[in-house]
Parts: C-alpha cells; structure tokens; sequence
C-alpha cells in the first residue's frame, strides 16, 4: 500500500507486473523473483487501487508539481497546476491535514478549495 500512496501523493500512474502462468514454474530460474505474482493472486488488489485512483489520476495525468509537503507526521500534501491538492496519510488512524479530513492509509482531495 504505500507504493500505491505514494503514487497518488505524486500523480504517478499504476503499473502492476504480473503473469499469466503458474509461477512455480520459474523456481530456479532468473526470474524467480517474481515468484507469486500470478495475476489470480493480485488481480483484485490491483482493481481495487484502479477504482479508488482512476477519477483523480485523470485529472492529474501530464499536469507538474507545484509544491510538495509534509503537513504532520506521514501526511503529505502535493498541489498540482490545475489546482488540485492531493493529502495522503501514510499513518494507520485518520488525521485532519489543514481542515481535511484523511482517512488512514489514504488519499483526499480538494479541487479549487473544493473536496473531491
């Protein structure tokens, strides 16, 4: 969770690398490190990260960093130059960060003063 946190914090895309094949099949092999990367194994965590990011990766794709921020302890804020800030809380209880409220382990974000 905290490589997806940070690419919301960042506006980064998801990328998840995965195989078809039964991944016994590598042991000893070059790649075996990518042992239990079945698709079967993370197809649903990757859909769940897809549903909760796809609205706002949308709008942050392509747009720079404006500034980025620790507002308290594990909690960051980014601003984008479409006006949007993202906080992220790597914390595990929530947080209020500048009057918005952050769940734990999760994003928030405002649009124009607006939250999203």
């Amino acid at each position: 969770d905290d490589e997806f946190l940070k690419a919301v914090e960042t506006g980064s895309a998801l990328l998840y690398n995965c195989m078809f094949d039964n991944s016994e099949d590598i042991r000893g092999l070059r790649e075996e490190a990518l042992y239990s990367s079945e698709y079967k194994l993370w197809k649903n965590f990757a859909l769940e990260h897809y549903k909760k990011y796809s609205v706002l990766y949308n709008e942050l794709r392509g747009k720079t960093i404006v500034r980025n921020y620790e507002v308290t302890e594990n909690v960051m804020a980014t601003e984008f130059e479409n006006g949007t800030k993202v906080y992220v809380n790597y914390n595990y209880e929530d947080v209020i960060a500048e009057g918005v409220v952050v769940k734990a382990r999760s994003f928030s974000n405002i649009k124009g003063g607006e939250k999203q």
